[in-house]
This record gives structure tokens, C-alpha cells and sequence, in this order.
């Protein structure tokens, strides 16, 4: 699984505020993060969009959609 490793200074408040808002939204601040990035990219990226009733299975609905790799 592919990691991103975000380093914060120790003056910098970004972090704190991150956990503080994570916190009050129940969630770790990772998934803050991955929120964060998936409401800045929009739907850059994603492939037009297939009609639900010929996914067979989420999974391929997800990759006709760019949300998931192609199974090789």
C-alpha cells in the first residue's frame, strides 16, 4: 500500500488543529486527511460515469468511476 509521509514544523499549528477537528468529528486525523484530499481533487481523475445497473459488483463500479485500480 502505497504511504504519504506529511512532516509538520513544531510551530506550526496545522497539525494541532488537524487533531483537534478530527477529534470533534469522531474520526482518527488520517481520515481527516484522505477528506480533505478528496474534496480538493473533485473528480479529477475519475472516468466518466458508468450506469449503476451494469456494474456487476461495487468493485467494478468503482473502477469504471477511477476510484479504484484496474484488476489485472
Amino acid at each position: 500500500m502505497p504511504t504519504l509521509t506529511i512532516r509538520f514544523s513544531d510551530q506550526d499549528l496545522t497539525y494541532d488543529h488537524l487533531c483537534e477537528l478530527a477529534s470533534t468529528l469522531g474520526i482518527p486525523p488520517e481520515a481527516l486527511v484522505k477528506r480533505a484530499i478528496a474534496a480538493y481533487m473533485g473528480t479529477y481523475g475519475q472516468s466518466s460515469i458508468m450506469p449503476a445497473s451494469k456494474a456487476e459488483n461495487l468493485t467494478m463500479l468503482f473502477e469504471a468511476h477511477g476510484l479504484l485500480k484496474p484488476r489485472e
